[in-house]
């Protein structure tokens, strides 16, 4: 156990029930040697996670054992909270992220801040690392709030009979005779770069890997289209995905946070060798009775359909009643949900909810100019044409020139919006409810020139990522040794 903290920056934390007696907690960077120590804290504080997911988290192609910050007391670990890196699809942007997970206080030491002291050092670990955005997922948002961090995203899903989902693809003659089908089956190891670019083709905007701007338009329009009908411009949803390299897609399905993982081919061969004669046309990940992710080549809509159809069966098989299926707000395979009297997710009292900070937001507007300038010039916006944003007392501004749109600070300037921290977070974002805001008082506009700009520049985004980079580790397929 280190000694000696290693993030000068922050100041030692001196407890409010220490008495006469000052105890110094200096926040410190786990070490490879206080793994099991970390384990059989996080086994007493949240009863979890798994072995097999604990050793899961450890062979994350982007961890470092510094990357779990630590509060020591008397040899014991008094406080705990992890960092992931990752990288995020925003539009045409990527945006570096950190996630927090894990943070959690010993029961002795609760009610003494250390909760918040750990938060906050967390916080300025992901700046110092670049991260532009932090993301979390937790039950008590209200602890969150308080520190600045919004809500941001939200579930998307239904959830519907298994049989009755059936009975609408056979109605709407979506399920084709047997010789037409296509093969699904459990995928295979060396198919893993189908995988990836499935994916891709669904998360990254039309016509480049990081420019077109086609895609996220379709998907801000909040598409819905006839069922097997889907226009190639409408397959992105590039905003909350996050990017997953190759190490990150073998860490993933080898991390088996699933029962079963299906691909639907397209060929005369049954195995995929090289995509020449057969490739996989796409893919299902499933979980109990939810559909984790399924993603669809855009020239072969049918093969979602038939997917659906094959978890359906399963679930029926096994005797549950219900699907569950998450997939982005534009899917088109909602409307068969919705015509089987599906529903949707539960409510936010009964599930965990996404909540994001920003970390650096001068530097994510500068990443965001492309896409203003896109919008400012599809809105046709007069220029020049400069946008304040005052988040208490914070002050920023989009300058848009005839050459562009640059992002500066300490600037205001005439036309400018005044919010809160939280409500700033998802005016960036897009995710603010503009009329909701302006009504409650949490949004204001310097003049009628700063709402119209606002408008343009941060219209509402469908933030949304597939559950399957959260979901732990099934603990009966990972040894326990490993």
């Amino acid at each position: 156990m280190s000694q000696e903290p290693v993030l000068p920056v922050l100041t030692d934390f001196v407890p409010q029930a220490a008495g006469r007696r000052r105890v110094r907690l200096p926040v410190l960077e786990a070490r490879g040697g206080d793994h099991a120590t970390i384990y059989y804290f996080l086994q007493s504080v949240f009863q979890g996670p798994s072995r097999a997911e604990f050793h899961a988290s450890l062979r994350d192609p982007f961890y470092e054992p510094c990357d779990r910050l630590l509060l020591w007391q008397k040899r014991r670990i008094a406080a705990h909270a992890h960092l992931t890196h990752r990288t995020m699809h925003f539009g045409s942007a990527t945006i570096p992220v950190a996630g927090l997970t894990g943070l959690g206080v010993a029961p002795e030491h609760r009610n003494q801040g250390l909760g918040t002291h750990l938060l906050r050092a967390a916080e300025s670990r992901m700046a110092i690392g670049g991260a532009l955005v932090g993301v979390l997922r937790t039950s008590l948002p209200h602890f969150f709030r308080r520190s600045g961090w919004a809500l941001c995203g939200q579930a998307s899903c239904r959830r519907a009979d298994a049989r009755a989902l059936l009975a609408r693809l056979l109605a709407r003659g979506l399920i084709p005779r047997p010789r037409r089908r296509l093969h699904i089956r459990p995928w295979l190891q060396w198919e893993q770069a189908g995988l990836a670019r499935l994916y891709n083709q669904n998360v990254l905007p039309v016509g480049t890997d990081h420019a077109g701007s086609a895609a996220g338009d379709a998907a801000m329009a909040g598409w819905r289209g006839p069922l097997g009908h889907q226009p190639h411009a409408s397959r992105a949803i590039a905003y909350g995905p996050l990017e997953r390299t190759s190490s990150y897609w073998h860490w993933l399905v080898n991390r088996h946070g699933y029962d079963q993982l299906y691909v639907a081919l397209d060929g005369p061969q049954q195995l995929e060798l090289g995509e020449i004669s057969t490739r996989i046309v796409g893919y299902a990940v499933t979980r109990g009775e939810q559909i984790l992710e399924l993603m669809a080549a855009p020239d072969c809509p049918r093969a979602a359909v038939e997917l659906l159809a094959r978890c359906c069966g399963d679930a029926i098989e096994h005797d549950r009643h219900c699907v569950l299926l998450h997939a982005p707000p534009w899917s088109p395979l909602f409307e068969i949900f919705d015509e089987a009297g599906g529903c949707g997710p539960p409510r936010a009292a009964e599930r965990e909810v996404y909540m994001m900070r920003l970390l650096d937001p001068l530097e994510l507007l500068r990443q965001l100019c492309d896409q203003f300038e896109r919008r400012a010039a599809a809105a046709h916006l007069s220029r020049p044409l400069d946008l304040g944003l005052l988040r208490e007392g914070q002050k920023f501004q989009l300058e848009l020139g005839r050459d562009g749109v640059a992002a500066t600070s300490q600037r205001l300037g005439r036309s400018y919006l005044r919010l809160n921290v939280a409500d700033f977070t998802r005016l960036v974002l897009g995710q603010l409810d503009w009329e909701a805001a302006i009504v409650d008082g949490r949004l204001e506009c310097s003049t009628a020139l700063a709402r119209e700009a606002g408008r343009v520049l941060f219209p509402a985004i469908p933030l949304w990522r597939p559950p399957w980079d959260d979901a732990p580790a099934i603990a009966d397929q990972i040894a326990e040794g490993e």
